[in-house]
């Protein structure tokens, strides 16, 4: 019964999807796209094969059957929701953005000065490599030890998405590689999932450079921020780490099962997070309201366990809004959905630039939504909202202040 359910389920989501694809544009896809396919491949590896029980933790390999079908029809649901909001805003011509492009902007960023891009990628590693400490670069026992500067690495999480993005607008092949590389063997060494954030802004900055979408390039880069993103996981129980051992380790990790591996962690391991969840709830008195409010954390007193519930893992927002408020979690998405594709909306038709933060934010919000907690994704939405009034209530002024200036000048 709960076989033919979940099937009559998915095809009800499959044509959500596809009513959001034909009407709203390849972009706002992406949170519901995700979901279903995560929901669909785990079931399917999971209830008729076994290749999506292979993941960090083994979630699904012990599970109860009833429990890991409860996951795949929350994550279906949540898709379903997520599409029914968006499909409430009016239908735009957003669908061609990914090919036709403002010359006039792609032109202005061809010409940004490569120096000031330089610096720009550059801040990154002069702030978080002493933060860090170059002796826990090198070598350390420790996942998270000691830092030289807290501080610091706060900044450094900060510029980490503008130095990737000066990455990738840089012209000159040779130092935009030298500088991914380099960038990304820290992160390795670090045992960090910020590969997935130096890689989506990397292609932002070279889709913006390029003013089109390379495919080939945008399925080898994001494979390969799933797999580091896979390998960080593994990387974290080394008995040494550091920049070598690291590397050395990824380099033996790369094999066939590594790679079932690394699709698994994208797809069935979120499925496989909410159904630990479910069998082993972990509530706390106001997380749903202090996950909502944008107000600083500081203001609320939160465990710090909190954040790795599941081993080095946290609980995600999926997780969290199954566990403390179901529908309030169907609610929630649905929300979204509509307030995300409201702003991709206005801002396709009012400032490109100004679209492509919104849509570089709607991937990284469907990555904090099924990996990361609750208030990552909420800020998310909030910092959408922020850069949408800012344009509308900002540009104005600005634009008052400037033709001000200009008559005074004649």
């Amino acid at each position: 019964m709960n076989t033919l359910f979940i099937a009559l389920i998915l095809v009800q989501c499959a044509v959500l999807i596809y009513l959001v694809y034909k009407r709203q544009g390849r972009f706002l896809i992406v949170f519901p796209a995700l979901l279903f396919i995560s929901a669909l491949y785990t079931w399917i590896g999971w209830r008729f094969f076994s290749f999506s029980v292979d993941m960090p933790f083994d979630f699904l390999r012990h599970a109860r059957a009833d429990n890991v079908e409860k996951a795949i029809i929350y994550f279906i649901v949540c898709a379903g929701a997520f599409a029914l909001g968006s499909l409430l805003v009016r239908d735009n011509s957003a669908a061609r953005a990914g090919t036709e492009l403002p010359n006039k902007l792609v032109v202005t960023l061809g010409n940004l000065g490569q120096m000031q891009l330089l610096a720009t990628a550059a801040i990154w590693f002069v702030v978080f490599i002493p933060s860090y400490g170059l002796d826990n670069l090198l070598q350390r026992t420790l996942y998270r030890p000691e830092f030289a500067f807290q501080i610091g690495m706060v900044i450094a999480s900060i510029v980490l998405p503008f130095s990737s993005l000066a990455i990738g607008l840089l012209r000159n092949r040779f130092v935009r590689m030298a500088l991914l590389i380099a960038a990304m063997l820290i992160i390795v060494a670090t045992s960090s999932r910020s590969s997935l954030v130096l890689i989506a802004f990397y292609l932002i900055g070279t889709f913006m450079r390029k003013g089109r979408i390379v495919k080939t390039e945008l399925a080898v880069f994001a494979f390969l921020a799933l797999w580091l993103s896979a390998f960080a996981l593994e990387s974290r129980h080394l008995p040494v780490q550091g920049i070598m051992p690291n590397f050395l380790a990824l380099l033996a990790w790369f094999d066939i099962d590594a790679v079932v591996y690394t699709i698994n962690y994208i797809l069935s391991f979120s499925v496989g997070v909410l159904t630990y969840a479910i069998e082993m709830p972990y509530h706390l008195v106001n997380v749903v309201p202090y996950s909502l409010s944008p107000l600083p954390s500081f203001l609320y007193s939160i465990p710090v366990t909190f954040d790795n519930l599941i081993g080095t893992a946290p609980y995600s927002a999926m997780a969290i809004l199954y566990n403390e408020s179901y529908w309030g979690g169907v609610v929630f998405f649905f929300v979204c959905g509509f307030l995300i594709a409201v702003m991709e909306r206005y801002s396709y038709q009012r400032n490109f630039f100004l679209w492509v933060i919104i849509s570089s934010f709607i991937f990284v919000f469907t990555i904090l939504c099924v990996q990361y907690q609750l208030r990552s994704a909420a800020r998310l939405v909030y910092y959408m909202m922020f850069f949408s009034a800012l344009y509308t209530f900002g540009m104005p002024v600005i634009r008052k202040m400037f033709f001000t200036e200009r008559i005074g000048h004649v």
